[in-house]
């Protein structure tokens, strides 16, 4: 079933991007859906590539520090760790920078960032981007 909303969601993205371009909201709306349906299906290639192409349409279009790009960062956090093997540096760097939108839009204490910076911590050394 999420493989016949994924297909509907795409023909609807690749219409409305026809008629109002990539950087309209209606199309960032669907392109959203488009790539929320593929992490369903386990695509997780897939899934990163829409959400990587999703975070670099949105932080043209609305900022890089636009509350919608914490979910995005998150997203794009899961699709590497789902992916085999694992790519727990990247993951970690995606939400990293979730975290940076967090602290930025709703301050270091808030519990949302909290709650990232608490996830970022159970990554451990061994996912250190920095390595």
């Amino acid at each position: 079933e999420w493989e016949q909303a994924l297909e509907a969601y795409m023909r609807a993205f690749e219409a409305a991007e026809e008629l109002n371009g990539s950087a309209h909201e209606a199309t960032l709306d669907l392109w959203t859906e488009v790539s929320r349906l593929t992490l369903k299906t386990k695509q997780y290639d897939a899934a990163a590539a829409a959400f990587r192409h999703l975070i670099n349409l949105h932080t043209v279009v609305l900022g890089a520090n636009h509350y919608q790009m914490i979910a995005h960062w998150e997203a794009l956090c899961k699709c590497y760790m789902f992916m085999q093997p694992a790519q727990m540096r990247a993951a970690k760097e995606a939400l990293m920078q979730a975290h940076i939108v967090s602290c930025a839009r709703n301050g270091r204490g808030d519990d949302r960032s909290l709650r990232l910076e608490q996830v970022l911590d159970s990554f451990g050394d061994e996912s250190d981007p920095e390595d």
